[in-house]
């Protein structure tokens, strides 16, 4: 969250319409950092086989990189004036109400992100482009295909913002000896935002595989890339029309606990610059708007 310099009980204004301005830049930033390395983990999720150039890394790249500023720009715009409702001091927010705030913009935004990770995902493993995987999904009656399931997975952003804090609290700088509390360095919002990612997935890392699989469940009309049906599609078809459950028992029954960590290397990579990308811009934006708003307001 956004530093602050005012005493423990000061109360900071609740409404903040800058938080979603940050969110935007910040989200595209990470996500044209990070989609390489998402598309690679997508196809080791759905288990296909196809090999991949290195122009292929960038598949589906054209929707998520425009879109995902929005879709940052919601949840932290939601996150940080859910956080400034339930916690209107400058003093640090309690651990409890990170997590709802967290929690309460996973499940408003995951209305958003099922949809565009649908297409995003049948993108990475096809190779077709955005409208005739769109007109598929939307005809198939598939285009909010494992909404459960995008709900909970969005719902782990407030387990990510309870890590994020406490990753920050012992690389906070020293008193300064001026009652104002000494701002991070950027290095060390980049470490503490990466490592709170790290560890946030390595617990609930196979819900997203479970996501995933259930997502790339092919339309009709859409073929794989390398023009036949993954091992996923002809293996999870009827699992994934289960929901969360029975596509976690397929998987558990293919290869046991490992098969939910498919692809989890490419996450640990990608996962540590995204967030510390992400998140720093966005602690360092959103003051830095907020001071040259107040300073346009004061010459108004």
């Amino acid at each position: 969250m956004p530093p602050t310099s005012e005493a423990g009980a000061a109360r900071r204004p609740v409404w903040s319409p800058l938080s979603f301005v940050a969110g935007l830049a910040s989200g595209a930033a990470g996500q044209a950092v990070g989609h390489p390395l998402d598309t690679l983990k997508v196809h080791a999720q759905a288990a296909s086989s196809e090999r991949l150039a290195l122009r292929s890394l960038w598949r589906g790249a054209a929707v998520p990189v425009a879109t995902t500023g929005g879709i940052q720009s919601l949840a932290l715009g939601i996150f940080e004036n859910t956080r400034r409702v339930l916690w209107p001091h400058a003093s640090p927010t309690p651990l409890v109400y990170l997590a709802a705030a967290g929690s309460t913009c996973g499940v408003c935004v995951s209305l958003v992100t099922c949809p565009l990770q649908r297409i995003k995902v049948l993108q990475q493993l096809t190779g077709a482009s955005v409208a005739p995987v769109a007109r598929a999904v939307i005809a198939d009656g598939t285009l909010f295909r494992a909404l459960p399931t995008a709900v909970l997975w969005e719902s782990t952003r407030g387990s990510f913002f309870v890590l994020h804090a406490l990753c920050k609290r012992p690389l906070q700088p020293a008193a300064d000896g001026t009652g104002a509390e000494p701002a991070l360095p950027l290095w060390a919002r980049i470490l503490a935002a990466g490592t709170a990612n790290v560890l946030n997935l390595a617990v609930l890392y196979p819900l997203n595989t479970i996501w995933n699989v259930q997502q790339s469940e092919l339309p009709r009309g859409l073929e794989h890339g390398n023009g036949t049906q993954s091992m996923a599609q002809s293996e999870f078809a009827d699992a994934r029309g289960r929901g969360i459950l029975a596509t976690a028992r397929a998987l558990l029954e293919e290869g046991g606990v490992r098969r939910f960590y498919r692809g989890y290397a490419y996450t640990l990579l990608r996962a540590f610059p995204v967030a510390g990308v992400i998140m720093s811009c966005f602690e360092v934006m959103l003051p830095a708007l907020e001071r040259s708003q107040a300073r346009l307001e004061g010459k108004a």
